[in-house]
């Protein structure tokens, strides 16, 4: 990264990862990386007076398709992310996608790791994924073929989410990832913040 004006913000439910976040910073030199341990959707801390902070890059590979996110206890989110309308319980992904699009500035843009089930997916998710269109948000979808190989999944760790058949151990990668822009309405307050 040329440029060191910038500070990298970071939420992660997983204390070891997290940790592993952390170590990855200090390796790289990054000293003031904000990295903090804890539910992005349950209970978001990355707060400016009593808001979401706003960033200017917002980039995650959040856990795909995620049972029992939190949706129960997030009907009435004092955040106000779900103005799309709330995802079901058995899947998270929009979740996540709601949560970066109200951490966006006004001029932010946004890319997201996501199952291909997010593009084809009905009743809510649908209608979320018609509204963000709809708004032109999406700047583009790249869809990651469907990659086999007869190596053992567990060492391919080059590869992003892996999922392997119990017949033949074959490994099949097939993730989605959308870039987006920032809603209008989004609110620029500082810059070079990266999520």
């Amino acid at each position: 990264m040329g440029n060191h004006n910038f500070t990298l913000y970071g939420q992660e439910k997983n204390g070891q990862t997290q940790a592993l976040s952390k170590m990855n910073m200090f390796l790289h030199e990054i000293n003031d990386a904000k990295i903090e341990w804890g539910d992005t959707l349950r209970n978001p801390l990355h707060i400016e007076n009593d808001h979401l902070m706003k960033f200017d890059v917002v980039v995650a590979n959040p856990p795909f398709s995620l049972d029992k996110w939190g949706a129960d206890d997030l009907a009435d989110d004092h955040c106000r992310r779900f103005g799309y309308d709330l995802p079901p319980k058995s899947k998270g992904d929009y979740a996540f996608v709601q949560h970066m699009l109200a951490s966006l500035n006004a001029e932010g843009r946004m890319g997201v790791v996501l199952p291909h089930g997010v593009l084809f997916r009905g009743a809510s998710e649908g209608k979320i994924r018609k509204q963000i269109i709809d708004d032109n948000l999406l700047n583009a979808v790249i869809g990651l073929p469907l990659i086999q190989g007869n190596a053992d999944c567990k060492n391919r760790k080059t590869l992003p989410r892996m999922h392997t058949t119990e017949k033949t151990k074959e490994c099949f990668v097939n993730d989605t990832i959308m870039t987006v822009r920032a809603p209008v309405g989004a609110v620029s307050k500082s810059s070079h913040k990266v999520l």
